[in-house]
């Protein structure tokens, strides 16, 4: 994240349309085949729903639940807003089920996350919306826990946490906007037991979303 708090210098020191200038440039460092940086063009266009609204976050650790949403590309994303004003944080989302039946069963489960942000400033003027970080994991089952890593196979990408820097600083605030999917495949015709999903042969289920301060 250190790209990112370089971006926020110049755009305090520089104005706020620098910022989407230089941010642009690092917006494509981590592999996305299967993280929602796809979902950009329509977070741009206003066309996605925000799922859960946090507010500003406190300046102590924070850890919320949300929903998981059965839909499918974007719309399979649980969305959620919120501005850190107070101090920098560590954003962590994990899977809210422990899928441990079986190793298989845990096998087929993804844990995928994508942070955006957007600089607003006090004189009205607003940034597009970039890509700052995502991960895709799959999931793994250790010692009766279902745990999540991009290695684990059948391998994903980017990281398993993010930084979240504080804002509101001359005049200037960061919005950023969540994206998070805990995906579950559990089809009878697969070997799966199909109790997980309530009978569907996928779905999504909820997600915790830990924020830790310094």
């Amino acid at each position: 994240m250190r790209s990112v708090k370089l971006v926020v210098v110049q755009a305090l020191v520089l104005a706020v349309p620098m910022l989407c200038m230089v941010r642009e440039a690092h917006a494509h460092s981590v592999a996305m085949s299967d993280l929602p940086e796809g979902c950009l063009s329509q977070l741009n266009s206003g066309s996605l729903p925000i799922h859960n609204d946090f507010g500003t976050l406190s300046s102590f650790d924070s850890t919320f639940m949300v929903s998981g949403q059965n839909e499918s590309a974007c719309a399979g994303y649980t969305w959620i807003k919120f501005f850190n004003t107070s101090n920098d944080k560590v954003m962590r989302p994990q899977y809210g089920l422990n899928v441990n039946s079986s190793a298989w069963d845990c096998n087929h489960t993804a844990l995928t996350w994508g942070l955006y942000m957007r600089v607003m400033a006090s004189w009205g003027q607003v940034t597009p919306w970039t890509f700052v970080n995502g991960g895709n994991m799959f999931g793994s089952l250790v010692s009766g826990t279902c745990t999540y890593d991009p290695e684990n196979i059948p391998h994903g990408a980017g990281g398993t946490s993010s930084n979240v820097i504080s804002s509101s600083v001359f005049g200037t605030w960061i919005e950023y906007r969540l994206a998070v999917k805990a995906w579950q495949h559990d089809d009878v015709a697969f070997g799966h037991p199909g109790t997980w999903c309530g009978g569907l042969p996928q779905c999504n289920h909820n997600v915790l979303v830990k924020f830790d301060a310094p």
